[in-house]
């Protein structure tokens, strides 16, 4: 056997072996709460709930460990911990322990115990939700030693096999920022809980168990999460029941549907570089592409969340992989996928209308004469397809493909005026490259700095994290996005056939983003995961700089690219939560 053949097949056994280690040592806890309003309590799903009329609630727990277990915990309690009783001893901490949302950090090693350990705290409620979870804290020295055995692992298999690829060896640094994007993904999903930057994960769990119980559509006023298409809840409730199937007791359905979403982002990963490969033929051009595809912070977010985006995003890259076909060569098959594609898309979330649109007007640019026929079958096809399910929500309710985004509380109401829509400070996202929906110190209602924010770090502070990496990324955002205008300017003198749908795309993406913003005036719904697609011809007309003959702005580019892949890797590594202590 030859060395290639022996280091996949040991990677693969370190992986398998790393896996079922982890899976041993893991920490089990059952939840019960005592409250004064048992309708309004949710001890289903991590962190546990009670209703927001709820003044103050005991929450117990039982935590089952392994022999080799986690001493370091982690403990959120919303609002305030009045008491926390851990195996019956009285832990001396600085009650009311107010910290929310930010958790607290307790050494639990002298305490805990294989097996069977009994938690008991008292939770008070200072408006809102109430809630309260403990968990294995992602800075445990165990718990980080098992992760990076795990993703190093991963990183050996995948090079490994990749190695004995043909297409590797085509060009090795594509297929090494691919590794990289895995393994950052992997990480981030390991580390990160779903609760953790995630949005409105008890509302989209709901509706999985409300289809895992009735195989039905849910009533679409009855849940907040209700509304949406169905496509990514029946894939989730079947997923979960097959795990439960072939793994009876060793999943809960919510860490089932999160595996679910990392899967989702790696098949992600692997079709955006497949997409950004396509468009060019040049190697530095797709260098470039993959690299920032591979590490764009606001896309890793994605690996850990519980929500339809994660399903969406892999569906609308395979429909701009078939657009892309059909537009460099007329094929009836193309069409056929890109409108089935489509169709599925649109049955997962009603955004994915924006893509729709942007394929008819692209077929319709090329030939608008001969394309009528072509454009009305791919509309004909995704009508069939989705047609039924609008049909049957339209008559079983009146609620719009927008549901609860139009009820939102007035603190995420954003301004609609042309200084908010048009202005944009460079200095601004430097000094402050984190935002926050619902403070306006955070400039939440400058819309182009919001987009760009988000794109990057989501809506979300990543406190502790050292700034220095989010501020270099930031940087290397703002100068990305400036090339990519001079690309887009350039190319006018140097046309290729892709330059129009890629400015079609973008073009449809960001009306379709500021007609949202009109029409519904609250930061949330501004946020990046609505119009990702933005980012395929920002970095396509970027790298497209390299075409051109001035050699400055072509070094600029690729210093540019090295410098963002390097920060936004670091920041990642950091978000997830493993290295902090270093810092502290």
């Amino acid at each position: 056997m030859s060395f290639r053949n022996w280091a996949v097949l040991l990677a693969a056994v370190t992986l398998v072996a790393s896996i079922a280690a982890w899976q041993r040592a893991a920490v089990k806890v059952d939840y019960h709460i005592l409250a004064a309003e048992p309708e309004n309590i949710n001890t289903k799903y991590e962190p546990v709930r009670f209703g927001d009329e709820v003044p103050a609630a005991t929450v117990t727990a039982v935590l089952a460990a392994g022999e080799v277990h986690p001493k370091l915990f982690e403990i959120k309690a919303d609002d305030c911990l009045a008491e926390f009783q851990f195996n019956g001893i009285l832990l001396p901490l600085n009650y009311p322990l107010c910290s929310y949302p930010e958790s607290v950090q307790l050494n639990l090693g002298g305490l805990i115990r294989p097996g069977r350990n009994v938690v008991r705290a008292v939770v008070k409620n200072k408006g809102g939700h109430g809630g309260f979870v403990i968990s294995p804290s992602r800075m445990d020295s165990m718990v980080k030693t098992r992760a990076l055995l795990v993703l190093l692992a991963l990183a050996v298999f995948i090079w490994a096999a990749l190695n004995k690829a043909e297409a590797y060896r085509s060009d090795k640094v594509v297929w090494t920022f691919c590794v990289l994007g895995i393994v950052l993904r992997v990480g981030y999903y390991l580390f990160t809980p779903y609760w953790t930057r995630g949005y409105d994960y008890f509302g989209h769990l709901e509706y999985i168990d409300f289809v895992r119980s009735n195989w039905t559509l849910p009533p679409s006023a009855e849940g907040w999460m209700y509304y949406q298409p169905p496509l990514y809840y029946f894939v989730s409730a079947a997923l979960v029941t097959l795990a439960d199937l072939v793994f009876p007791g060793r999943f809960n359905s919510a860490d089932a549907v999160q595996f679910f979403g990392a899967v989702c982002s790696i098949v992600f990963l692997l079709l955006l570089i497949k997409l950004l490969t396509e468009l060019f033929f040049g190697r530095t051009q797709r260098r470039i592409a993959a690299g920032l595809g591979a590490v764009w912070p606001g896309l890793v977010l994605f690996a850990s969340r519980i929500n339809n985006d994660v399903l969406l995003a892999p569906l609308l890259l395979v429909s701009l992989l078939f657009l892309l076909k059909r537009w460099r060569r007329e094929s009836k098959s193309a069409e056929v996928r890109l409108a089935i594609f489509i169709g599925l898309s649109i049955l997962t979330k009603s955004n994915a209308l924006v893509v729709l649109a942007a394929a008819l007007v692209a077929i319709l640019a090329k030939r608008p004469i001969a394309s009528l026929k072509s454009a009305a079958s791919i509309l004909l096809i995704v009508v069939l397809l989705t047609g039924p399910y609008y049909l049957c929500r339209s008559l079983k309710s009146d609620a719009l493909m927008l549901g609860g985004n139009l009820d939102l509380d007035d603190g995420l109401h954003v301004e609609t005026t042309p200084r908010s829509l048009l202005a944009f400070s460079p200095n601004s996202l430097f000094e402050q490259p984190f935002t926050d929906p619902r403070e306006d110190g955070f400039r939440k209602d400058v819309f182009l700095e919001y987009w760009l924010r988000t794109s990057l770090f989501g809506e979300f502070q990543f406190n502790g994290s050292p700034e220095i990496f989010a501020r270099a990324s930031m940087v290397c955002a703002v100068l990305i996005i400036m090339i990519a205008m001079l690309g887009l300017a350039m190319s006018r003198r140097k046309r290729d056939d892709d330059d129009l749908l890629m400015l079609l795309v973008f073009v449809a993406a960001a009306a379709a983003h500021l007609l949202y913003r009109l029409s519904v005036p609250f930061s949330s719904g501004q946020d990046f995961r609505y119009t990702w697609m933005l980012l395929v011809p920002v970095w396509y007309f970027y790298a497209r700089v390299v075409e051109y003959e001035w050699k400055a702005v072509r070094a600029s580019v690729v210093v540019v690219s090295t410098m963002f892949v390097v920060s936004a890797s670091c920041f990642i590594c950091f978000a997830w939560w493993a290295l902090l202590p270093m810092w502290r």
